[in-house]
């Protein structure tokens, strides 16, 4: 999971959380969906692991202020 933060000059804000989980691992997925996240994209073919392509699904988590 990826924190993507906007700077400020006291502290740091995070504006949204996200997470890239492969194609098979579908109980991480519904972890996600079932904490508020959602499937933003999925990147076909974009990660290469044991010598595979593999598909790449994005989930994304809106932080509000």
């Amino acid at each position: 999971m990826t924190f993507c933060c906007a700077p400020g000059k006291k502290k740091m804000h995070c504006s949204y959380l996200y997470a890239e989980v492969y194609a098979h691992n579908k109980a991480s997925m519904r972890v996600l969906h079932n904490n508020g996240f959602y499937l933003e994209g999925i990147r076909r073919k974009s990660t290469v692991k044991n010598n595979m392509l593999l598909d790449d699904y994005v989930w994304v988590k809106i932080l509000e202020k």
